[in-house]
Protein backbone atom coordinates (compact mmCIF):
# COMPACT_ATOMS: atom_id res chain seq x y z
CA UNK A 1 0.00 0.00 0.00
CA UNK A 2 1.26 3.57 -0.57
CA UNK A 3 1.61 5.87 2.45
CA UNK A 4 2.59 8.69 0.90
CA UNK A 5 1.14 11.07 -1.93
CA UNK A 6 1.89 9.80 -4.95
CA UNK A 7 4.39 11.92 -7.00
CA UNK A 8 2.50 14.68 -9.87
CA UNK A 9 -0.86 14.37 -7.66
CA UNK A 10 -0.57 16.23 -5.03
CA UNK A 11 -2.58 18.93 -6.47
CA UNK A 12 -5.19 17.46 -6.30
CA UNK A 13 -4.80 18.36 -2.11
CA UNK A 14 -4.06 21.32 -2.87
CA UNK A 15 -6.62 22.74 -5.45
CA UNK A 16 -10.13 23.94 -3.68
CA UNK A 17 -11.55 20.46 -4.94
CA UNK A 18 -15.01 19.03 -3.35
CA UNK A 19 -13.57 15.73 -2.24
CA UNK A 20 -16.44 12.74 -1.40
CA UNK A 21 -16.02 11.18 2.30
CA UNK A 22 -16.92 7.54 2.70
CA UNK A 23 -17.87 6.44 6.55
CA UNK A 24 -19.28 3.11 7.82
CA UNK A 25 -22.50 3.36 9.67
CA UNK A 26 -22.74 1.39 12.95
CA UNK A 27 -24.85 -1.19 10.46
CA UNK A 28 -22.47 -1.16 8.20
CA UNK A 29 -24.16 0.70 5.04
CA UNK A 30 -21.87 3.15 3.50
CA UNK A 31 -22.55 6.55 4.04
CA UNK A 32 -20.89 9.07 1.08
CA UNK A 33 -20.84 12.95 1.27
CA UNK A 34 -19.24 15.65 -0.72
CA UNK A 35 -17.39 17.74 1.29
CA UNK A 36 -14.53 20.97 1.34
CA UNK A 37 -11.45 19.67 2.80
CA UNK A 38 -7.80 21.19 3.80
CA UNK A 39 -4.81 18.53 3.17
CA UNK A 40 -2.14 19.01 6.14
CA UNK A 41 0.88 17.65 4.41
CA UNK A 42 3.16 17.96 7.73
CA UNK A 43 0.93 15.66 9.65
CA UNK A 44 -0.82 13.62 6.31
CA UNK A 45 -4.05 15.03 7.76
CA UNK A 46 -7.38 16.08 5.86
CA UNK A 47 -9.40 18.67 7.83
CA UNK A 48 -12.99 18.94 7.84
CA UNK A 49 -15.33 21.41 9.43
CA UNK A 50 -18.30 19.51 10.88
CA UNK A 51 -21.03 19.20 13.70
CA UNK A 52 -20.90 17.45 16.67
CA UNK A 53 -24.18 15.95 15.79
CA UNK A 54 -23.90 14.61 12.30
CA UNK A 55 -23.72 10.96 11.52
CA UNK A 56 -20.44 11.46 9.90
CA UNK A 57 -18.66 12.11 13.44
CA UNK A 58 -20.61 9.25 15.10
CA UNK A 59 -19.64 7.07 12.18
CA UNK A 60 -16.22 7.71 12.79
CA UNK A 61 -16.35 7.14 16.46
CA UNK A 62 -17.52 3.42 16.47
CA UNK A 63 -15.76 2.56 13.18
CA UNK A 64 -12.47 4.88 12.75
CA UNK A 65 -12.06 3.73 8.81
CA UNK A 66 -12.37 6.12 6.10
CA UNK A 67 -11.97 6.92 2.47
CA UNK A 68 -12.34 10.45 0.90
CA UNK A 69 -12.33 10.73 -2.86
CA UNK A 70 -10.71 13.33 -5.11
CA UNK A 71 -11.97 13.70 -8.70
CA UNK A 72 -9.78 16.19 -11.18
CA UNK A 73 -12.33 18.62 -12.31
CA UNK A 74 -10.39 18.73 -15.61
CA UNK A 75 -9.77 15.15 -16.62
CA UNK A 76 -12.51 12.90 -14.73
CA UNK A 77 -10.65 10.02 -15.38
CA UNK A 78 -8.10 10.98 -12.85
CA UNK A 79 -8.33 10.78 -9.16
CA UNK A 80 -6.88 10.02 -5.83
CA UNK A 81 -8.25 8.15 -3.15
CA UNK A 82 -7.61 8.67 0.52
CA UNK A 83 -7.69 5.99 3.26
CA UNK A 84 -6.95 6.04 6.27
CA UNK A 85 -8.65 6.78 10.16
CA UNK A 86 -10.00 8.93 12.14
CA UNK A 87 -7.22 10.97 13.80
CA UNK A 88 -8.65 13.85 16.67
CA UNK A 89 -11.32 16.00 16.89
CA UNK A 90 -11.17 19.85 17.75
CA UNK A 91 -14.25 22.13 18.78
CA UNK A 92 -14.19 24.78 16.56
CA UNK A 93 -17.19 27.12 18.59
CA UNK A 94 -16.88 30.50 16.79
CA UNK A 95 -16.80 28.42 13.19
CA UNK A 96 -13.30 29.15 12.41
CA UNK A 97 -12.65 26.48 10.04
CA UNK A 98 -16.05 27.05 8.31
CA UNK A 99 -14.94 30.48 7.61
CA UNK A 100 -11.44 29.52 6.40
CA UNK A 101 -12.67 26.40 3.71
CA UNK A 102 -15.41 28.91 2.57
CA UNK A 103 -12.78 31.17 1.47
CA UNK A 104 -10.65 28.25 0.22
CA UNK A 105 -13.52 27.02 -2.04
CA UNK A 106 -14.58 31.22 -3.54
CA UNK A 107 -16.43 32.42 -1.08
CA UNK A 108 -14.22 36.11 -0.30
CA UNK A 109 -17.23 36.65 2.20
CA UNK A 110 -17.75 33.72 3.94
CA UNK A 111 -19.01 34.41 7.53
CA UNK A 112 -19.59 31.78 10.18
CA UNK A 113 -22.53 29.20 9.85
CA UNK A 114 -25.84 29.74 12.03
CA UNK A 115 -24.88 26.19 13.99
CA UNK A 116 -20.89 27.79 15.01
CA UNK A 117 -21.71 26.36 18.21
CA UNK A 118 -21.94 23.14 17.37
CA UNK A 119 -18.30 23.01 14.51
CA UNK A 120 -16.16 20.44 15.28
CA UNK A 121 -12.95 20.23 13.34
CA UNK A 122 -12.44 16.93 11.98
CA UNK A 123 -8.77 15.43 11.26
CA UNK A 124 -8.69 12.26 9.60
CA UNK A 125 -4.91 10.66 9.23
CA UNK A 126 -4.22 9.34 5.55
CA UNK A 127 -2.30 5.75 5.72
CA UNK A 128 -2.67 4.84 2.01
CA UNK A 129 -3.09 6.57 -0.93
CA UNK A 130 -3.99 5.17 -4.64
CA UNK A 131 -4.74 6.83 -8.01
CA UNK A 132 -5.73 6.76 -11.32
Amino acid sequence: MANTVPSGYEDLLQRPIVGVLTTVSPDGVPNSTPMWFLWDDSTSQLRFTHTNARKKIKNLQVNPNFSFTITDPDNAYRYLEVRGTFGSVEPDPTGSMYVTLGKRYGNAEQAPPPDSADRVILNLTATYFGKK
